[in-house]
């Protein structure tokens, strides 16, 4: 891949004028930053210390674009400032920020999707006991490790003394931080998020189209005789490529709203259902084999996928500082979130047993139109999110595709291909149960439990603020391996199970 060319800007600064070797890393998503912010910034840091040297450089795409959304520093100044002096919320120029409340629905939105629905599967996998101490334990460790990513996010900025970063730019910023020997690869781990970031996307949406195609199948089969579920994931596919074309998002917001009315009303038929006629628990295993814990640790991780939105609503925020803390969003969200997800994890396995489907609109009666319209509606509404959720994904493929071609008609033909290739994905894979679990213990494992301490303790290293008896640097360890562990049996066993599954 081509690396971005370095461009020299310069600005007055006091008395004198010093060259800043500028590289942007533009990301259209957030459009927050603007050139004048930025050199105001500078500008305020050259007259606190009016002798010093200033050397700055920042990693990235076009410097001719009026707003910025991440600049990465690779080198500071060479006279360190008092970090606690800058205040990087005071810079960002966000268009329409939100509150405290906002923030916390669109967090609710973004956890709660087909993840929830899967949780009674998960519970399958692992008996009543481990499902709900499981699913707990694994939320606490997903909110710490978000928690962890916004405030080293919030140390570096000030470090740096720049208002934004994304995820990969706080990957670049941390490894910067680091020993002398991991700063080499700064740009690469940028890169390296950005690849998997589109890869989990694309695995994101493969597990969307199995659901759809595994609830269309249910619906049409009776209907227009037996399918398999392969020929609706291809029938979808002129849908999907029309939808993914769409490039403003205002006109993706209408069937991203209708998608949220449906979710959230079907979520409430779903609790009728599953709350009717329940056996007692005493009937109901307390535990499970071993063997199937990596399935259930993959679909829960796959739920609490809250890694890639927790920096871009910290950024879009007012008053970002509300979004930490016992009562922030991130808290709040994820304990809501917990209770539900253990609510429908437990009452749906109890109520269906070892016939608990991988989704459980597919244990919904077929023989009642309420259940049917569920079934029908869902999928539509999950169709919807398609090109919401595959937004992100696009913006980084925009901008690495505006540096090596200038025609738009190239940013056009990756959507084609990324969504042929999600579908194909689909079509490999179509037990949803171990496609949600894959997807989980590869993307949301890497992303959401292992990045996050690794970020830490190299940002924590320039300081050599490690704590009493080094316990963030054994509090860290250990989440790794857990992440980790996670991530190869969970890999392992879902392998497994796709293997087996046309046998």
């Amino acid at each position: 891949m081509q690396s971005p060319s370095t461009h020299p800007i310069s600005f007055a600064v006091g008395n004198k004028n010093i060259d800043y070797f500028v590289k942007i890393r533009f990301f259209p998503i957030f459009q927050n930053i603007t050139n004048e912010s930025y050199k105001n910034e500078l500008n305020k840091s050259a007259v606190a210390d009016p002798g010093s040297n200033l050397n700055i450089y920042v990693i990235g795409g076009d410097v001719k674009n009026e707003k910025l959304s991440s600049l990465n520093l690779v080198e500071k100044s060479k006279d360190k400032f008092n970090e606690e002096e800058y205040d990087p919320f005071s810079f960002r120029q966000i268009q329409h920020p939100t509150t405290y409340g906002e923030t916390l629905v669109n967090f609710l939105k973004s956890l709660v999707g087909t993840g929830v629905l899967a949780m009674p599967y998960g519970f399958q996998n692992t008996g009543m006991i481990i499902g709900i101490l499981g699913t707990c334990i694994i939320g606490f460790i997903s909110a710490y490790c978000g928690n962890t990513l916004v405030r080293c996010s919030h140390i570096l900025l000030k470090r740096r003394k720049i208002p934004i970063l994304d995820f990969a730019g706080v990957a670049e910023q941390a490894f910067l931080s680091g020993p002398q020997r991991f700063r080499k690869y700064s740009m690469f781990i940028g890169k390296f998020i950005d690849l998997f970031i589109v890869l989990g996307t694309i695995g994101g949406n493969g597990c969307y189209i199995v659901f759809i195609a595994s609830n269309l199948k249910q619906l049409l089969d009776p209907v227009m005789g037996e399918h398999s579920s392969r020929i609706y994931m291809i029938a979808m596919l002129p849908l999907i490529l029309l939808m993914n074309l769409v490039r403003n998002l205002k006109y993706i917001a209408p069937f991203s709203m209708f998608a949220n009315a449906v979710l959230g009303s079907g979520l409430v038929i779903i609790f009728y259902y599953i709350t009717q006629d329940l056996p007692p628990v005493s009937s109901m295993p307390l535990y499970a084999s071993a063997a199937q814990l990596p399935l259930f640790f993959g679909t829960a991780v796959f739920a609490y996928g809250m890694i890639g939105v927790v920096l871009p609503l910290e950024n879009d925020m007012k008053k970002p500082t509300q979004f930490l803390g016992v009562r922030g969003v991130l808290s709040i969200g994820v304990c809501f979130t917990a209770v539900l997800y253990t609510t429908m994890g437990f009452l749906g396995y109890l109520k269906y047993g070892e016939k608990t489907e991988a989704s459980i609109t597919l244990n919904l009666p077929l023989d009642e139109p309420i259940a049917k319209s569920v079934k029908l509606l869902y999928s539509v509404a999950v169709l919807f999110t398609y090109p919401m959720a595959s937004y992100p994904a696009m913006q980084i493929l925009h901008t690495y595709s505006s540096k090596r071609f200038k025609s738009g008609s190239v940013l056009y033909l990756l959507r084609v291909l990324m969504d042929v290739l999600t579908v194909f994905l689909a079509i490999l894979i179509p037990n949803l149960g171990a496609f949600v679990s894959l997807v989980g213990a590869v993307s949301s494992c890497l992303f959401g439990l292992i990045f996050p301490p690794v970020i830490e303790l190299l940002t924590y290293y320039e300081d050599f603020n490690y704590g009493r008896f080094y316990c963030r640097i054994w509090k860290n360890v250990l989440i790794i391996i857990f992440g980790a562990l996670g991530f190869i049996t969970g890999t392992y066993f879902s392998i497994l199970d796709i293997i087996n599954f046309d046998k």
